[in-house]
């Protein structure tokens, strides 16, 4: 998996050195490339694994010149040919984009209902400079992170959170809450607050939650619920194996 990373500074300049600090922290990790993208009040950085055939080569974050949108991904998409044919996407293209430039077209389509149309692991950060703001969203089942400071001075991201805490702003407060909880249900993995974490001046994106970051203020939204069904009832114990076997 890839490990990404976005800065968006809400009323100064982006001081670059902040997100190349956190790059830095990132090279522990082995990645096949490397880069940040970075201009005004937004940086987005990448610490990229060549994971898919479409991936090889390619280099994130991706800007769009034309379309104005940058973004930084750590994805693997499962449903690639669904989305071409829904796109219209010309087979030369189908072939040759990337799973973060098949999300930055979704995007150019559906907006901010752009996940709900995805499915597969994925976290993502997309910054649309004609709108000045910063969306994303993380899978349904929560298989990527992203975790975030936000304070009144900025918002920062990264799908690592050992790197924020040395961000100069974040303090290394613990959760109290968190960490009861931790010990008080073995197994825990997430927290009844889904967006608290081990520390608390730090968050989590939920899973199944896209995000929207305008004018200093954070919005979260979730795209997708689970539905819970009727029970289903048959006659014998046989047509529940029958049933069963349909399904697994």
């Amino acid at each position: 998996m890839s490990a990404i990373t976005g800065i968006y500074t809400f009323n100064r300049t982006m001081p670059i050195e902040e997100g190349k600090s956190i790059l830095k922290h990132l090279q522990r990790y082995y990645a096949d490339s490397s880069s940040f993208w970075c201009k005004d009040s937004v940086f987005l950085g990448s610490h990229t694994r060549w994971i898919t055939p479409e991936s090889v080569g390619k280099s994130l974050p991706y800007y769009d010149e034309e379309k104005r949108l940058v973004i930084v991904a750590d994805c693997i998409l499962d449903n690639r040919e669904e989305l071409a044919h829904i796109l219209q996407l010309r087979t030369s293209d189908r072939n040759r984009l990337s799973d973060s430039q098949l999300i930055l077209e979704a995007y150019q389509k559906w907006g901010e209902e752009t996940p709900m149309h995805l499915l597969g692991d994925f976290t993502f950060i997309i910054w649309d400079e004609k709108k000045k703001q910063l969306f994303g969203g993380r899978d349904f089942s929560g298989s990527r992170t992203l975790y975030f400071h936000k304070n009144h001075e900025q918002i920062a991201f990264c799908t690592v959170i050992n790197p924020l805490l040395d961000l100069p702003i974040v303090k290394k407060n613990l959760n109290e809450e968190w960490l009861a909880e931790f010990l008080a249900i073995p197994g825990m993995n997430d927290a009844v607050d889904a967006e608290s974490t081990v520390y608390e001046s730090i968050k989590q994106i939920p899973p199944s939650y896209s995000f929207s970051v305008n004018n200093g203020e954070m919005k979260l939204t979730q795209y997708s619920h689970i539905t819970f069904q009727s029970p289903l009832v048959l006659k014998s114990t046989g047509e529940y194996v029958e049933a069963f076997q349909e399904v697994f």
